[in-house]
């Protein structure tokens, strides 16, 4: 074995086991960045406020995207169940005067059966999810404009009892409540994927379909639970953004996919499945997160943000590739 050869193999054994380890490293790599950047403003007590207000909802969708594509597949919807679930929201509200709370448990309803949708017609018609969740975004958000139009939709919150708004946008324990529903949905997740058989299940999914069929598992059912979880979890986001800002806008949240997209890759999920956890998506949620607020605080032109962070996605991704070649002529040395 030549000197080169020898280095090349000690270097692959310190790439860590898991991705996940690299995007908390990516993610303390991008906050000394920026710390300098902004002068230590990054961690200022407003900035930490503002990503801890609206960066949850953002992460909840990443969650659920690292596991779609952890099964192999992919939801370009997720931007869409996202508003339609505000909407639902605020439509049944305002305009049918349903109880606030009868209509939030529509609105999680609501995400739930789209991502059901998006799963029973990709297990049913065998046709890309690519394809499938491209037709359904539209599809989701044509449905709401020609229904409501393009009008903003308010919510008229009564401040003197306890309602949805304070539930899903209110604070407890001196933190926003969507931070601690992030949490809790974080470690759940975890325990999912991670302790117990369908987690094992979606690992195999997305690393084998065939072999995992020939194996007896329920292929088809794990490929709609991903989608359905990735719609409820769209559908939660959805809700604490209404919450959040009393109102929904249904032709709004355009870009929301392709950074809830980019946040998973960032994560360590790989576009191909079989690979990825959910504490990746989360720290890669996180990461893009700080650095679009970052750049909002240098005063960075939002169409250089959009630039920088696709380059950041591309170099992202390549590496993560690239580190799992390595790990692979490792194991078989």
């Amino acid at each position: 074995m030549t000197e080169t050869t020898r280095t090349r193999w000690s270097l692959a054994a310190l790439i860590p086991k898991h991705n996940a380890t690299i995007s908390a490293a990516i993610l303390v790599l991008v906050v000394l960045i920026f710390l300098v950047a902004t002068q230590g403003l990054i961690i200022s007590a407003g900035s930490l406020n503002l990503l801890a207000t609206f960066g949850p909802e953002i992460i909840l969708m990443t969650l659920g995207m690292g596991l779609v594509l952890l099964v192999g597949q992919i939801d370009l919807s997720v931007g869409s169940m996202y508003i339609a679930s505000s909407v639902v929201f605020a439509g049944l509200a305002r305009y049918l005067e349903i109880s606030p709370w009868l209509s939030v448990v529509a609105a999680l309803l609501s995400g739930v059966l789209l991502g059901l949708v998006n799963g029973l017609l990709v297990v049913t018609t065998r046709i890309s999810s690519f394809i499938v969740t491209l037709g359904t975004m539209w599809g989701f958000q044509g449905l709401m404009l020609v229904i409501l139009g393009a009008t903003t939709i308010p919510i008229y919150r009564q401040d003197d009892v306890f309602n949805p708004h304070d539930l899903f946008a209110g604070r407890l324990l001196g933190l926003p409540t969507q931070v601690i529903w992030l949490l809790v949905i974080v470690v759940t997740l975890g325990w999912v994927r991670n302790r117990t058989r369908f987690g094992v299940w979606m690992q195999a999914v997305g690393s084998n379909v065939r072999a995992a069929k020939m194996m007896g598992l329920p292929t088809r059912l794990v490929t709609i639970m991903a989608f359905t979880i990735s719609g409820a979890l769209a559908g939660l986001a959805g809700v604490i953004r209404a919450s959040q800002s009393s109102q929904a806008v249904p032709q709004s949240g355009e870009g929301v996919m392709l950074m809830v997209l980019a946040g998973a890759i960032i994560g360590g999920v790989s576009l191909s499945g079989g690979k990825g956890d959910v504490l990746g998506p989360f720290l890669g949620g996180l990461t893009l997160l700080v650095i679009s607020t970052g750049f909002v605080m240098m005063g960075v032109v939002n169409f250089w943000t959009n630039i920088l962070i696709a380059i950041a996605v591309i170099a992202t991704a390549v590496a993560f590739d690239r580190l799992e070649a390595l790990r692979v002529r490792r194991s078989i040395r």
